[in-house]
């Protein structure tokens, strides 16, 4: 533990304690795997799937006290992508899927959402100088991506980017 201070508080009084909770051993085993395919120069798929054995942990906290821990990820979890990407039209264009599936916690957990993204970018005639657009969430699905954040609907990002260099 220790205490948290700036210049313009003193820590003489009250003040925030900061320690962690070493839980032990715990036991997780998992996979992620991943494929892109290059159908030609202007399209490409890919997905990815990452699977765990599990999403949380019943742990013992004192003599007769559990907790549980909870990974914030889901035991499943999938992306399948489709890129274009057209250098002489200077135009590029991308689509994410995810999926995931329920947590196992009793009471609060992550319930299961799919989500759709979108990213589409035109080159500008200016050397290295793009517009880019990112929509996530694109079919605007509230989800949780994690237990205890807010619900969350689309998000919309439109970048003016400039490369030095190129």
């Amino acid at each position: 533990g220790g205490i948290v201070s700036s210049d313009q508080v003193s820590a003489e009084g009250a003040g925030l304690v900061l320690t962690y909770i070493n839980f032990g051993k715990v036991d997780l085993t998992g996979v992620d795997l991943a494929a892109t395919a290059i159908i030609s120069d202007m399209w490409q798929v890919g997905v990815t799937g990452s699977l765990e054995s599990d999403d949380h942990f019943r742990l013992p906290l004192g003599q007769r006290d559990t907790t549980t821990v909870a990974l914030n990820a889901p035991k499943k979890k999938a992306t399948a992508s489709l890129t274009y990407r057209n250098l002489e039209q200077r135009l590029n264009a991308g689509f994410v899927g995810l999926n995931c599936v329920d947590a196992a916690l009793q009471g609060e957990c992550v319930q299961s959402y799919t989500l759709v993204d979108l990213l589409a970018g035109y080159e500008l005639p200016i050397r290295g100088t793009s517009v880019q657009l990112s929509v996530t969430n694109l079919f605007d699905e509230a989800y949780q991506s994690f237990i205890g954040v807010p619900i969350i609907g689309r998000t919309a990002v439109l970048r003016l980017r400039y490369e030095f260099g190129r």
